[in-house]
């Protein structure tokens, strides 16, 4: 399964240019973050408080880490009248460490030490991003389909606004993607250990956020497949499957259950509160968005005009909350242009990996796995937003790993002599949107941020 021939580009090899643009990428990132501050790009944010003689006002994730800075110990904050006290503690308690590092032990402001921690997004984006192409790796991509490929997940709109989100996407987007990577090595290689690997991941992400929940569907798929194909283990894979489910749920469970006991809160509910609920019928919000929607960039406060779950998604993969500056007119030309890349690029990807599905080109359990990773984080992020029917709730930061799925249909088309139309005018489609898209997204997080 082996697929892509290496060219070298410019006469250099293409690993010189997928390190160069894995190190631009990081740059870029990081950059963003310097420019966007900590008290932007986020929804929901909150403000730090002086406590000097002053009680504790509990809102926002501010609020939180802040809680886990000064008391040391789980929050007894009521989930339902204080927004993200209900999110698992995993990134807010890491936080809240990291800013006692640089505040208490370097002293440094509070300004300067949140800023740093929020600056860690982009390190756990880039390892996130470095499993995806570990993903493509095991389909057999290499040469210049892997170049593409990291130049579409390094560059990714969603990814810069994961980086400057204090919230807890971007670490959970992490264990999500390093997750689904070691599901894949142990299919192939079964040992122990990398299961084990992957239920840690697991059990790590869903202490960051309820959405790790649609990784589970792909992941036991593969160990049910591991234990009847016929194939000699070293450790039973019943055995080995019955430690993943300990460790997962040992991991998992707890902060959902304490949340029960002592709030009555629903287990892997999320809190609510200060949310803008939307508008419409079920038709409005799971149909064809109108074209008013999609011009319209910004992506919250409008409930008119931010009800569809497919408009809110496609405009939250292409922008941050309201960081991007579109009030003049040429900065809101290129966003429209963004967009429009994108939705190209996204929608020629998701129709390759149907046509790579319907013909057959993958084995059965890679190709199920490409299927049932895609459906859960699809039905995933629907289901949430009719179940918590408000505006924030419909962001592409919670599915963002669904798109190493799509890209495994973009990467087997094109690039063969024996290719027929459909390929090739897809494949030229995607060879020009994923560069555009990457060169506005680079030009318009790094130029144009609030």
């Amino acid at each position: 399964m082996t697929h892509g021939r290496s060219k070298r580009i410019l006469g250099i090899p293409d690993e010189f240019w997928i390190g160069f643009v894995i190190m631009v990428g990081f740059f870029l990132k990081l950059i963003y973050d310097i420019k966007l501050g900590w008290m932007s790009g986020t929804p929901g944010l909150g403000a730090w408080q002086d406590l000097d003689g002053n009680a504790f006002v509990p809102g926002g994730h501010l609020s939180v880490i802040q809680y886990y800075y000064t008391y040391h110990f789980f929050p007894g904050v009521d989930p339902r009248t204080a927004s993200a006290f209900a999110n698992p503690p995993l990134y807010y308690v890491t936080s809240a460490f990291l800013f006692a590092v640089f505040r208490n032990l370097l002293g440094w402001s509070v300004s300067i030490s949140m800023h740093i921690v929020q600056c860690m997004n982009v390190i756990y984006v880039m390892i996130g991003e470095c499993c995806g192409i570990g993903i493509l790796q095991k389909y057999g991509f290499r040469g210049r389909k892997r170049v593409t490929a990291m130049l579409f997940l390094i560059f990714f709109p969603v990814f810069y606004n994961l980086s400057g989100a204090l919230d807890g996407s971007a670490m959970c987007f992490m264990y999500m993607m390093l997750a689904l990577n070691s599901s894949l090595n142990w299919y192939m290689s079964r040992r122990e250990k990398t299961l084990r690997s992957a239920a840690i991941e697991i059990g790590l992400a869903l202490l960051t956020s309820p959405a790790a929940l649609m990784i589970l569907p792909p992941v036991i798929y593969l160990i049910r497949k591991g234990a009847v194909d016929g194939r000699r283990n070293e450790t039973p894979v019943a055995d080995q499957a019955k430690r993943f489910a300990i460790i997962t749920a040992a991991m998992g469970l707890p902060w959902q259950i304490y949340m029960l006991i002592r709030f009555r809160f629903p287990i892997f509910g999320i809190g609510t509160q200060g949310m803008t609920p939307v508008t419409g019928s079920v038709g409005d919000r799971i149909g064809i968005p109108a074209l008013s929607m999609l011009t319209h960039i910004h992506t919250e406060g409008n409930a008119a005009l931010e009800s569809n779950i497919w408009a809110q998604a496609l405009k939250t993969s292409a922008f941050d909350f309201r960081a991007v500056d579109t009030t003049q007119g040429k900065t809101y030309v290129i966003a429209l242009i963004l967009l429009v890349t994108l939705l190209i690029a996204v929608v020629v990807m998701h129709l390759m990996l149907v046509y790579v599905l319907l013909s057959m080109r993958l084995e059965h359990v890679y190709a199920m796995f490409l299927i049932i990773g895609e459906g859960t984080f699809l039905i995933g992020y629907v289901v949430m937003c009719f179940v918590y029917p408000y505006i924030e709730v419909m962001s592409a930061r919670v599915f963002a790993p669904e798109m190493i799925f799509p890209l495994v249909g973009l990467m087997m088309c094109g690039g063969d002599s024996s290719d027929g139309k459909f390929e090739k005018i897809t494949a030229a489609a995607a060879g020009i949107a994923i560069p555009v898209m990457s060169l506005i997204a680079a030009f318009l997080y790094g130029y144009y941020v609030v």
